[in-house]
């Protein structure tokens, strides 16, 4: 959420005061995070235009994109980040869930390769995050466990 409200209000969102907002309003806790229902609470904090649906489609996301719109999804990042599908040796899902555990902003999708389609992210979760690329098919196998679930941010 945080590279949203940056995008949209042209701010660098001071981290402290970001997850003070959050705590305060019941919006962030310790070693859970923010729970994916709450997703666009934060957008909302900020005054970021934004709707939340589920059992969306990789077209719902280039349809927002293409509308200039910004996408925030919810992920499996075990999936993305270690290759490994609902594994208990991976360590955010050591329960062996099949859930979404983190957000990711889709910043394109490219299909300079029709046969290998690439998502492009922006994942604060990992060094690399920034403009990451990720097949396709790893994406909505990662993206399904969060029940497709896409917050569109509107200008």
């Amino acid at each position: 959420q945080k590279f949203v409200i940056e995008e949209f209000t042209g701010k660098d969102i001071d981290m402290g005061e970001y997850l003070r907002i959050a705590k305060d309003n019941g919006l962030f806790g310790e070693g859970d995070g923010t729970v994916a229902l709450n997703m666009n609470k934060m957008l909302d904090q900020y005054g970021i235009k934004n709707e939340m649906s589920f059992h969306n489609s990789l077209e719902d996301i280039e349809a927002s994109l293409a509308r200039g719109e910004r996408v925030i999804v919810s992920i499996d990042a075990d999936e993305i980040w270690y290759g490994e599908k609902d594994n208990v040796f991976t360590p955010f899902d050591a329960e062996g869930l099949d859930s979404a555990n983190h957000a990711v902003e889709v910043i394109g999708i490219d299909k300079t390769d029709p046969d290998n389609p690439m998502v492009v992210l922006n994942d604060s979760g990992t060094p690399a995050g920034r403009g990451e690329m990720v097949p396709a098919d790893i994406f909505c196998d990662a993206w399904d466990d969060g029940n497709c679930q896409m917050i569109r941010c509107m200008a």
